[in-house]
């Protein structure tokens, strides 16, 4: 997206103000709710997990404590059972293929 390391800063932190803003709102949005949408476990949730856990990597890292209620809602979600045999089977495969 640019081919200078100026540009190629100020295009990271562009989308990372972006990204914290989208997670500001939805973050509201889920308030208190367990799940995201209506009363029950979807898709959606599943989903919404994945993108949170990315706040943990180092490229996006987002600062402890930010985005409580995803963090908790994530949380919640991979103490599904059928999540953790998932997530667990999953890192079984990553370990024998690296």
């Amino acid at each position: 997206m640019a081919s200078t390391k100026a540009g190629q800063a100020d295009v990271a932190a562009t989308g990372r103000r972006k990204l914290d803003d989208i997670f500001d709102k939805v973050d509201a949005l889920l308030g208190d709710r367990c799940w995201a949408i209506g009363g029950r476990f979807t898709l959606c949730d599943s989903y919404l997990a994945v993108y949170v856990g990315w706040l943990d990597r180092p490229a996006i890292a987002a600062p402890p404590g930010s985005f409580a209620r995803l963090r908790r809602h994530a949380a919640s979600v991979r103490q599904r059972p059928a999540v953790a045999r998932v997530a667990e089977r999953e890192l079984a495969w990553l370990s024998r293929n690296e």
